[in-house]
């Protein structure tokens, strides 16, 4: 049996197009202006917490009390990195900084752990899992101990990262569409 990509139609074509166009257009914008991600993110655990209030109060037979703490958590916020004021966001920010860099540090830990009981079970090349720690440890100890530094590093690389993506998927999405194939999400 012969599987063939349904067509797409006229206007599902222009849609894609726009969309693809747009996704380039904030790719750009993000690989020059990297803090913009701030601003995405920050609405994407806001809305993010909405969706979790919302499933909460749905499923009254399956709720848990955390899907609700976490709502509101992401919920609060989010509203603060998008409608607070520069000194909150910047609070923010500092914030997602230390919980990576104590994250960064139980990886490494974690990893340097492991490199041993790797090393015990005759694991060749357990060393690099040893040094991927070391290197992941000394990364959250600079974290904590530079923060400003160390979250403005972040916001630059997580948004022109995210620009690069971004710009990619729309390219990818404009090829589809001029190809006249189905795009691949």
């Amino acid at each position: 049996m012969e599987n063939k990509t349904p067509e797409l139609s006229d206007g599902m074509k222009v849609l894609n197009v726009v969309t693809s166009l747009l996704v380039i257009a904030i790719g750009v914008y993000l690989v020059f202006v990297p803090r913009l991600i701030v601003l995405l993110f920050s609405a994407a655990v806001f809305t993010y917490g909405i969706q979790l209030i919302i499933m909460y109060l749905s499923m009254k037979d399956k709720r848990s009390g955390w899907d609700i703490i976490a709502g509101i958590t992401n919920l609060l916020f989010g509203a603060i990195m998008l409608f607070g004021s520069p000194e909150a966001r910047i609070m923010g920010v500092l914030t997602m900084e230390v919980f990576i860099a104590v994250w960064a540090l139980c990886i490494g830990f974690s990893h340097i752990c492991g490199s041993f009981g790797l090393k015990r079970l005759g694991v060749k090349n357990w060393y690099w899992i040893l040094v991927r720690g070391i290197f992941t440890v000394i990364c959250g100890f600079v974290f904590l101990s530079m923060p400003i530094i160390s979250a403005m590093g972040l916001v630059f690389v997580i948004g022109v990262y995210t620009g690069a993506m971004f710009i990619l998927s729309g390219i990818t999405g404009l090829m589809g569409v001029l190809s006249g194939k189905k795009a691949a999400n």
